[in-house]
């Protein structure tokens, strides 16, 4: 399966499937700046120099270096039954973005989304769950982490 979702200032895609899977990304159509691993693990590669990262469940994986080449997504073939793993992928590709996990509460940027990937976290006593995203503001968030993933992105 194969997901697309193309947001206010950012798209999200993604893939889950079965394990062993290949992938590959043309350059060209590649504004993929960060992969975001819910389940399994791989290895992200370019196909015409030594570049690799590896990257496992929970882990938001930095792939700006590998703009603009040609790539290919290896699941691992002996990890879970299946994997599932999202991009994070800027509108126009002259754009910058930063990203990190969060794992406890933090101050919010005027610049960035947060976004939720697995589980469900209490934000500000509200409920974020899976696929839920919003824009953030220069204020204080006390956040309960919960089973979730979540990433922060913001534009630089």
């Amino acid at each position: 399966m194969k997901y697309l979702k193309k947001c206010e200032e950012f798209y999200i895609c993604g893939s889950k499937n079965k394990k062993k899977e290949i992938f590959a990304e043309s350059g060209d159509k590649s504004l993929t700046l960060f992969q975001i691993i819910v389940k399994g693990k791989g290895r992200l590669i370019t196909t015409f120099d030594s570049m690799s990262v590896n990257g496992t469940a929970g882990d938001i994986v930095d792939c700006r270096s590998f703009m603009n080449k040609d790539r290919v997504l290896l699941s691992d073939k002996d990890g879970e039954d299946y994997y599932e793993v999202y991009g994070f992928n800027s509108l126009d590709s002259l754009q910058n973005w930063d990203a990190r996990k969060i794992t406890s509460s933090f101050v919010g940027d005027c610049q960035s989304w947060i976004i939720c990937f697995d589980g469900s976290a209490i934000i500000n006593g509200k409920v974020m769950e899976k696929f839920d995203y919003a824009k953030l503001e220069e204020k204080n968030y006390e956040v309960e982490v919960g089973d979730s993933l979540l990433g922060v992105f913001t534009k630089l």
